[in-house]
């Protein structure tokens, strides 16, 4: 009986991928948006595609419908939204691909203007490896891992945040790529 081993690599997409807002609204202390996710890139991601809500300047503000239930405050509580599931059918985020769309609530009963930063990671096959279980007479380990997607490694430290800024008075929002040393 032979075993697959699908070889995959988390990486960080942030700087690699759109942010379009589709939606802004903010009624009852509550900061709604939807956007989309565009893969700027030549590869191929393969899920968990996930948005994290990692930081928000303002203490009194914290998201409310995350998929994991995080406020967002910070990256040991982020706010996970999982774009796996608004991806096609074949479950893969293709290059130019748009995702469907996510909408990110937070709870603003103050009205004050807040900056919130957000992470967003996927996955690239790294290669695949086999190996069978009724001939095997040992643990080996797999062949090395080839192919996957060049300049890509493996997610080891965060380099970037998509920092958005909402201001609730007007109901806009704006958006910038914070490089991270």
């Amino acid at each position: 009986m032979a075993v697959l081993v699908d070889v995959r690599s988390k990486v960080d997409i942030t700087s690699l991928v759109s942010y379009p807002i589709s939606t802004v609204s903010f009624t009852g202390g509550i900061w709604q948006q939807d956007f989309n996710l565009i893969n700027n890139t030549t590869n191929t991601y393969v899920p968990y595609v996930d948005f994290n809500v990692i930081g928000i300047s303002t203490p009194s503000v914290r998201v409310i419908n995350a998929d994991n239930g995080g406020s967002g405050a910070s990256p040991a509580n982020a706010a996970l939204f999982s774009f796996s599931s608004r991806l096609g059918s074949d479950q893969l985020f293709s290059p130019s691909e748009t995702s469907g769309v996510r909408t990110v609530r937070f709870q603003d009963t103050s009205a004050v203007m807040f900056s919130w930063d957000v992470q967003v990671t996927a996955y690239v096959a790294t290669g695949t490896s086999s190996s069978s279980s009724s001939s095997s007479s040992g643990n080996t380990p797999p062949p090395p891992a080839s192919g996957g997607a060049s300049g890509l490694v493996p997610l080891t430290k965060l380099t970037a945040v998509m920092r958005f800024t909402a201001n609730p008075l007007t109901k806009t929002v704006t958006k910038q790529l914070i490089k991270l040393q």
